[in-house]
């Protein structure tokens, strides 16, 4: 066997054939190399010569035919007109010396003149191939008229071209040889002085190389202009000296590798042997000779035949031979019989060794001491058979399955609960149990296929059938069986039926789905611990507890304003029947730990057989708040009274004293000063009177009739009470249309809503700001309506106040015309305000538009429909239609809101023009960055995606300078960009904005020069 002896015959041996390719030819190594690479230098500057010679010698074929070329337009431009005046006077003798002359050019071969009817001159042999040849009229002007008098042929021969090329090929080629011919030979002594002699040293190296002595480094002895450089040959010898320090650890790694194994084998715990491909052992380790009690002389050969108890010795040889036929591992238990008589039990294994080949040489195995698992089987046995008489006496059905769920074994209750017999039950699945196959296959994938899950041994219920197809609850308890190796073997289940608690249970969930129907809190806690024993959903929900955790506490628990003995004297008239309910208002804490008020109606009552109270719980919240809104409402209606009053009585002073002021300035002549002084005072208190008026106004509450007002003149009136009202860090600013429509409505209403919205845009400014004022007539035309509804078409009255405060968000949008909301600090404001508004719009038949972004302001328009009263009818006459300006230049519009954009486009559309549609800035710049022809760029101011109408115009200008501007925006016409971008405003266009207004805008914007 390999292990016991020693390396060499094994590691070192050769392969077949290692010898003759070690003996090579020396010869041929040292010019194998060297004439390929001659051969590839050859070859390549072969190549590259050819290719050199042929691109040299294409050139030098154009000059020539090009000095050819040249020489024939010579003939032309300079011979022609000669030889055509010397035919014309018929001088043969000059036209030849002429022609002589132009046969001295090179490569001219063949020249003629003649005419119509006969040749005058001809010189030279004419041919037809490799030749240029051209034919050139002789013309002869003679008193103002030309005429062709004969015909000039000039043929120019390629074959001095040809013979040129010829000897450049020749000269050129014989060099480069030569040349190429010393490349070669230089390139062969430096590859031989630089390389083949120190390979051939490498491979004289190598093949001296003794595995026994690695001692010698392999140093080709090269000094020179490298040392210092390691080069490629550097690095082979590097990589061979290293080499023969790795093989000289491995070898002495596998010696220590071999020294271990022998250790191992004479202390291990298991017997060590190997045979010949007989079957005679050739080695065996002392563990093994223990086990047979032999010694090692004995055990060699046969001694494992001898030691083999004679009762197993057939059956052993038997499947020995079975194996080595088959050439599969053996395996077998037997038992080994000592001589001085014990008998052991072994495992034993074996394995074939086979060489290099793949023919078996031997085998190896072990043998392995089983006696104490034998006993530990009969033991097992012993236990089974206790186990199988205790399985059958547990009072609770079990079944025991194997890994695919097949019934193995089950206890005698199985057969009680489930109504079937032993030999209908083994050998089926438990799907036969199931009353729902998709129990079955839910149970199978959560407790049959995982293997670790925390599921294992946790209880859990399961809906089975009787025989009969009856269906009943079980409560299931099931773990995985493992052997030994902590393999899955099976699964052990034990069932309990639990039919009657689950009916309990749906009692109790019918009464739970009742009480989860409730709006209210409910909950049912016991009479002597006070612990809940149910709440509905709606109780959990608001305190945000589980049904288990609040199952844990008491009302107590919930009630910080109560303490055990307070609470249970609450209950005592209840429990004592003085009361059937008891009512109390109090504080609920939920988890989080936020309180809020309930209030609590409790009564005696009983919960299955446990005398219980039932507590309904009403959270009041909302009831509060209302409560708490209303009083602040009477308490600003109340100083509005007494405003009201202390006004009423101030007034019948200032009437007393404005009454003797009068009579005062009776008394004093006109240019005394004491009358100067009267009259200052009755100024001063026909100021006061004034006041007074506006206070008592502002102090009415109930509604009157509508009356048709000038809101312009109102505003004008409420200069002063606006002033007051706001921090003198506001400046106001009023723009008030000259020819403003009248308006039908409540005088003192608008008035309160005018201050309302003033006081609301002071508070949204605490650093201060500008509020501006503003109004116009507006018709709102179905387009508008349509994204408004509740509107008429119509002429309508705007009031706009703007301001540039902190602005509001899209949730406070939805909410800001609801009564009592409001986003002002506790004690700062009622909610009414805006509330109160809406209700006068309404009222008046109008609407109310806000329009706000958070860091920019806010924007309210007032609507009010135009007055049909006499005063208006003379406006109306005086009114007439205009006709709407048109075009046809091309329009970029650009508005994130749909509808907007829609209407804009339909407006556009409708008067002329073409239209291209964007709904962001970048959509924008990408349609300019194109070919269309844009006139005009049409944008909202504020827009999603980072950049505003005022950047994106900056841009589009930017690309285009040409380019006209118009921006709309729902702010007051008034604000100026922030940014330096004002020049962009000068025409901004107000939302809502009319079609008449859209068209005169469009058309006045595309009028207008551009400036610089």
């Amino acid at each position: 066997m390999a292990v016991m002896g020693g390396p060499s015959s094994k590691y070192w041996r050769r392969l077949p054939g290692n010898d003759a390719m070690l003996n090579f030819n020396r010869e041929t190594v040292k010019s194998g190399i060297a004439r390929r690479l001659i051969i590839y230098v050859v070859l390549f500057s072969s190549f590259i010569t050819l290719l050199t010679t042929a691109i040299q010698l294409y050139r030098d074929y154009n000059n020539d035919v090009n000095l050819i070329e040249d020489q024939l337009q010579q003939v032309q431009d300079v011979h022609l007109k000669t030889l055509t005046a010397t035919l014309w006077a018929s001088d043969t003798k000059e036209l030849r010396t002429h022609l002589k002359g132009i046969s001295s050019l090179r490569d001219m071969q063949f020249l003629e003149i003649r005419d119509q009817e006969k040749v005058w001159v001809s010189l030279g042999t004419r041919q037809t191939r490799n030749v240029m040849s051209h034919r050139y009229p002789m013309i002869y002007t003679h008193r103002g008229r030309d005429t062709k008098i004969g015909t000039l042929t000039v043929v120019a021969s390629l074959e001095g071209v040809y013979q040129r090329l010829v000897d450049r090929v020749w000269v050129i080629l014989v060099s480069n040889a030569i040349k190429i011919f010393l490349v070669a030979g230089f390139i062969l002594f430096i590859f031989h002085t630089l390389i083949t002699r120190h390979l051939i040293r490498i491979a004289d190296f190598t093949q001296a190389l003794d595995i026994r002595h690695l001692d010698r480094s392999l140093d080709l002895g090269r000094k020179g202009n490298h040392e210092g450089k390691a080069d490629e040959l550097d690095l082979m010898v590097n990589a061979i000296n290293q080499m023969q320090v790795n093989i000289k650890e491995s070898f002495a790694a596998l010696e220590q590798n071999e020294k271990h194994f022998q250790a191992l084998a004479k202390v291990a715990p298991v017997g060590i042997f190997s045979t010949d491909t007989q079957g005679n052992c050739i080695y065996t380790n002392e563990r093994w000779r223990e086990l047979a009690g032999m010694s090692e002389a004995e055990a060699i050969g046969e001694g494992w035949a001898r030691a083999l108890h004679p009762e197993d010795r057939e059956r052993v040889f038997a499947e020995w031979q079975q194996s080595v036929e088959n050439k599969i591992p053996f395996q077998c238990e037997c038992r080994f019989q000592r001589p001085d008589g014990k008998i052991t039990w072994l495992l034993t294994l074996a394995e074939a060794e086979l060489d290099t080949g793949g023919q078996v040489v031997g085998y190896i195995g072990t043998i392995t001491d089983i006696t104490e698992r034998r006993r530990a089987e009969q033991v097992l046995a012993r236990s089974k058979a206790e186990f199988e008489a205790m399985f059958n006496a547990i009072s609770d059905a079990v079944i025991f399955v194997d890994t695919e769920r097949r019934i193995v074994m089950c206890n005698p209750a199985v057969h009680e609960m489930f109504d079937y017999s032993d030999q209908e039950l083994i050998g089926r699945t438990t799907e036969i149990l199931y009353a729902d196959q998709k129990d079955f296959l839910e149970q199978g994938r959560r407790r049959y296929r995982v293997e670790h899950t925390s599921q294992q041994g946790a209880p859990y219920e399961v809906r089975y059938k009787h025989k009969d197809g009856t269906v009943f609850w079980t409560e299931t308890i099931g773990t995985q069986v493992k052997d030994a190796n902590g393999k899955t073997i099976g699964f052990l289940a034990l069932f309990r039926d639990i039919s009657e608690r689950k009916r309990a249970e749906e009692r109790e969930m019918s009464l739970g789905q009742i009480l989860d129907g409730s709006l209210n809190e409910i909950y049912i806690f016991n009479a002597d611990t006070l612990r809940f024993i149910q709440v509905n959903r709606g109780a959990m929900e608001n305190l945000g507890y589980s049904i288990e955790e609040l199952k844990k506490l008491t009302p107590i628990d919930l009630k910080p304003d109560f303490t055990h003995t307070s609470f249970v004297k609450l209950l005592t008239p209840l429990r004592n029947g003085d009361k059937e309910i008891v009512q109390f208002n109090a504080i609920h804490q939920r988890k989080d730990g936020s309180l809020y008020p309930v209030e609590v109606r409790v009564q005696l009552s009983t919960f299955e057989s446990v005398p219980t109270f039932v507590a309904i719980i009403l959270d009041i919240t909302e009831r509060k708040q209302t409560e708490e809104a209303l009083r602040r409402s009477q308490k600003m209606e109340a100083i509005g009274q007494l405003s009201g009053g202390i006004a009423h009585d101030f007034n019948n002073q200032l009437g007393v004293i404005i009454g003797y002021l009068d009579f005062l300035s009776d008394h004093f002549p006109e240019d005394e000063k004491p009358r100067q002084w009267v009259e200052t005072a009755t100024k001063a208190t026909l100021r006061c009177m004034d006041l007074t008026r506006q206070l008592l106004t502002f102090s009415r509450r109930q509604a009157k009739e509508k009356n048709v007002v000038a809101i312009n003149t109102t505003i004008k009136e409420l200069e002063t009470m606006i002033a007051r009202s706001i921090t003198p860090a506001v400046e106001v600013q009023t723009f008030l249309a000259d020819d403003l429509w009248p308006t039908e409505i409540d005088p003192g209403e608008f008035q309160d809503a005018i201050l309302n919205l003033v006081i609301n845009a002071r508070d949204a400014m605490p650093d201060g700001g500008t509020l501006l004022i503003e109004t116009t007539n507006k018709r709102l035309d179905a387009g508008y309506v349509a994204l408004n509804p509740g509107l008429e078409p119509g002429d309508y009255v705007q009031l706009m106040l703007s301001d540039t405060g902190t602005g509001m968000t899209e949730e406070v949008l939805e909410h800001v015309f609801e009564p009592f909301f409001s986003t002002k600090p506790e004690g700062k404001g009622t909610g009414l305000g805006m509330a109160m508004v809406y209700a006068f719009a309404s009222r008046s038949g109008g609407h109310v538009k806000v329009y706000s972004e958070l860091g920019v302001g806010t924007t309210i328009r007032l609507y009010l429909p135009r007055s049909t009263a006499s005063e208006a009818s003379t406006i109306i006459e005086n009114t007439h239609a205009v006709k709407l300006p048109i075009g046809k230049e091309s329009i970029l519009v650009v508005d994130d809101e749909t509808d907007l954009l829609e209407l804009a486009t339909q407006y556009l559309s409708g008067l002329g023009y073409r239209t291209h549609l964007a709904k962001t800035a970048a959509q924008a710049l990408a349609i300019l960055e194109g070919d269309e022809q844009i006139d005009l760029l049409f944008s909202d101011v504020v827009m999603p995606g980072g950049m505003n109408g005022y950047e994106l115009a900056q841009q589009a200008t930017m690309h285009r300078p040409g380019l006209k501007v118009l921006l709309t925006s729902g702010f007051t016409s008034k604000t100026m960009a922030n940014n330096g971008l004002a020049r962009f405003s000068a025409h901004l266009l107000n939302k809502p904005y009319r079609k008449d207004a859209l068209a005169q805008r469009i058309r006045l914007v595309l009028d207008e020069e551009i400036t610089t």
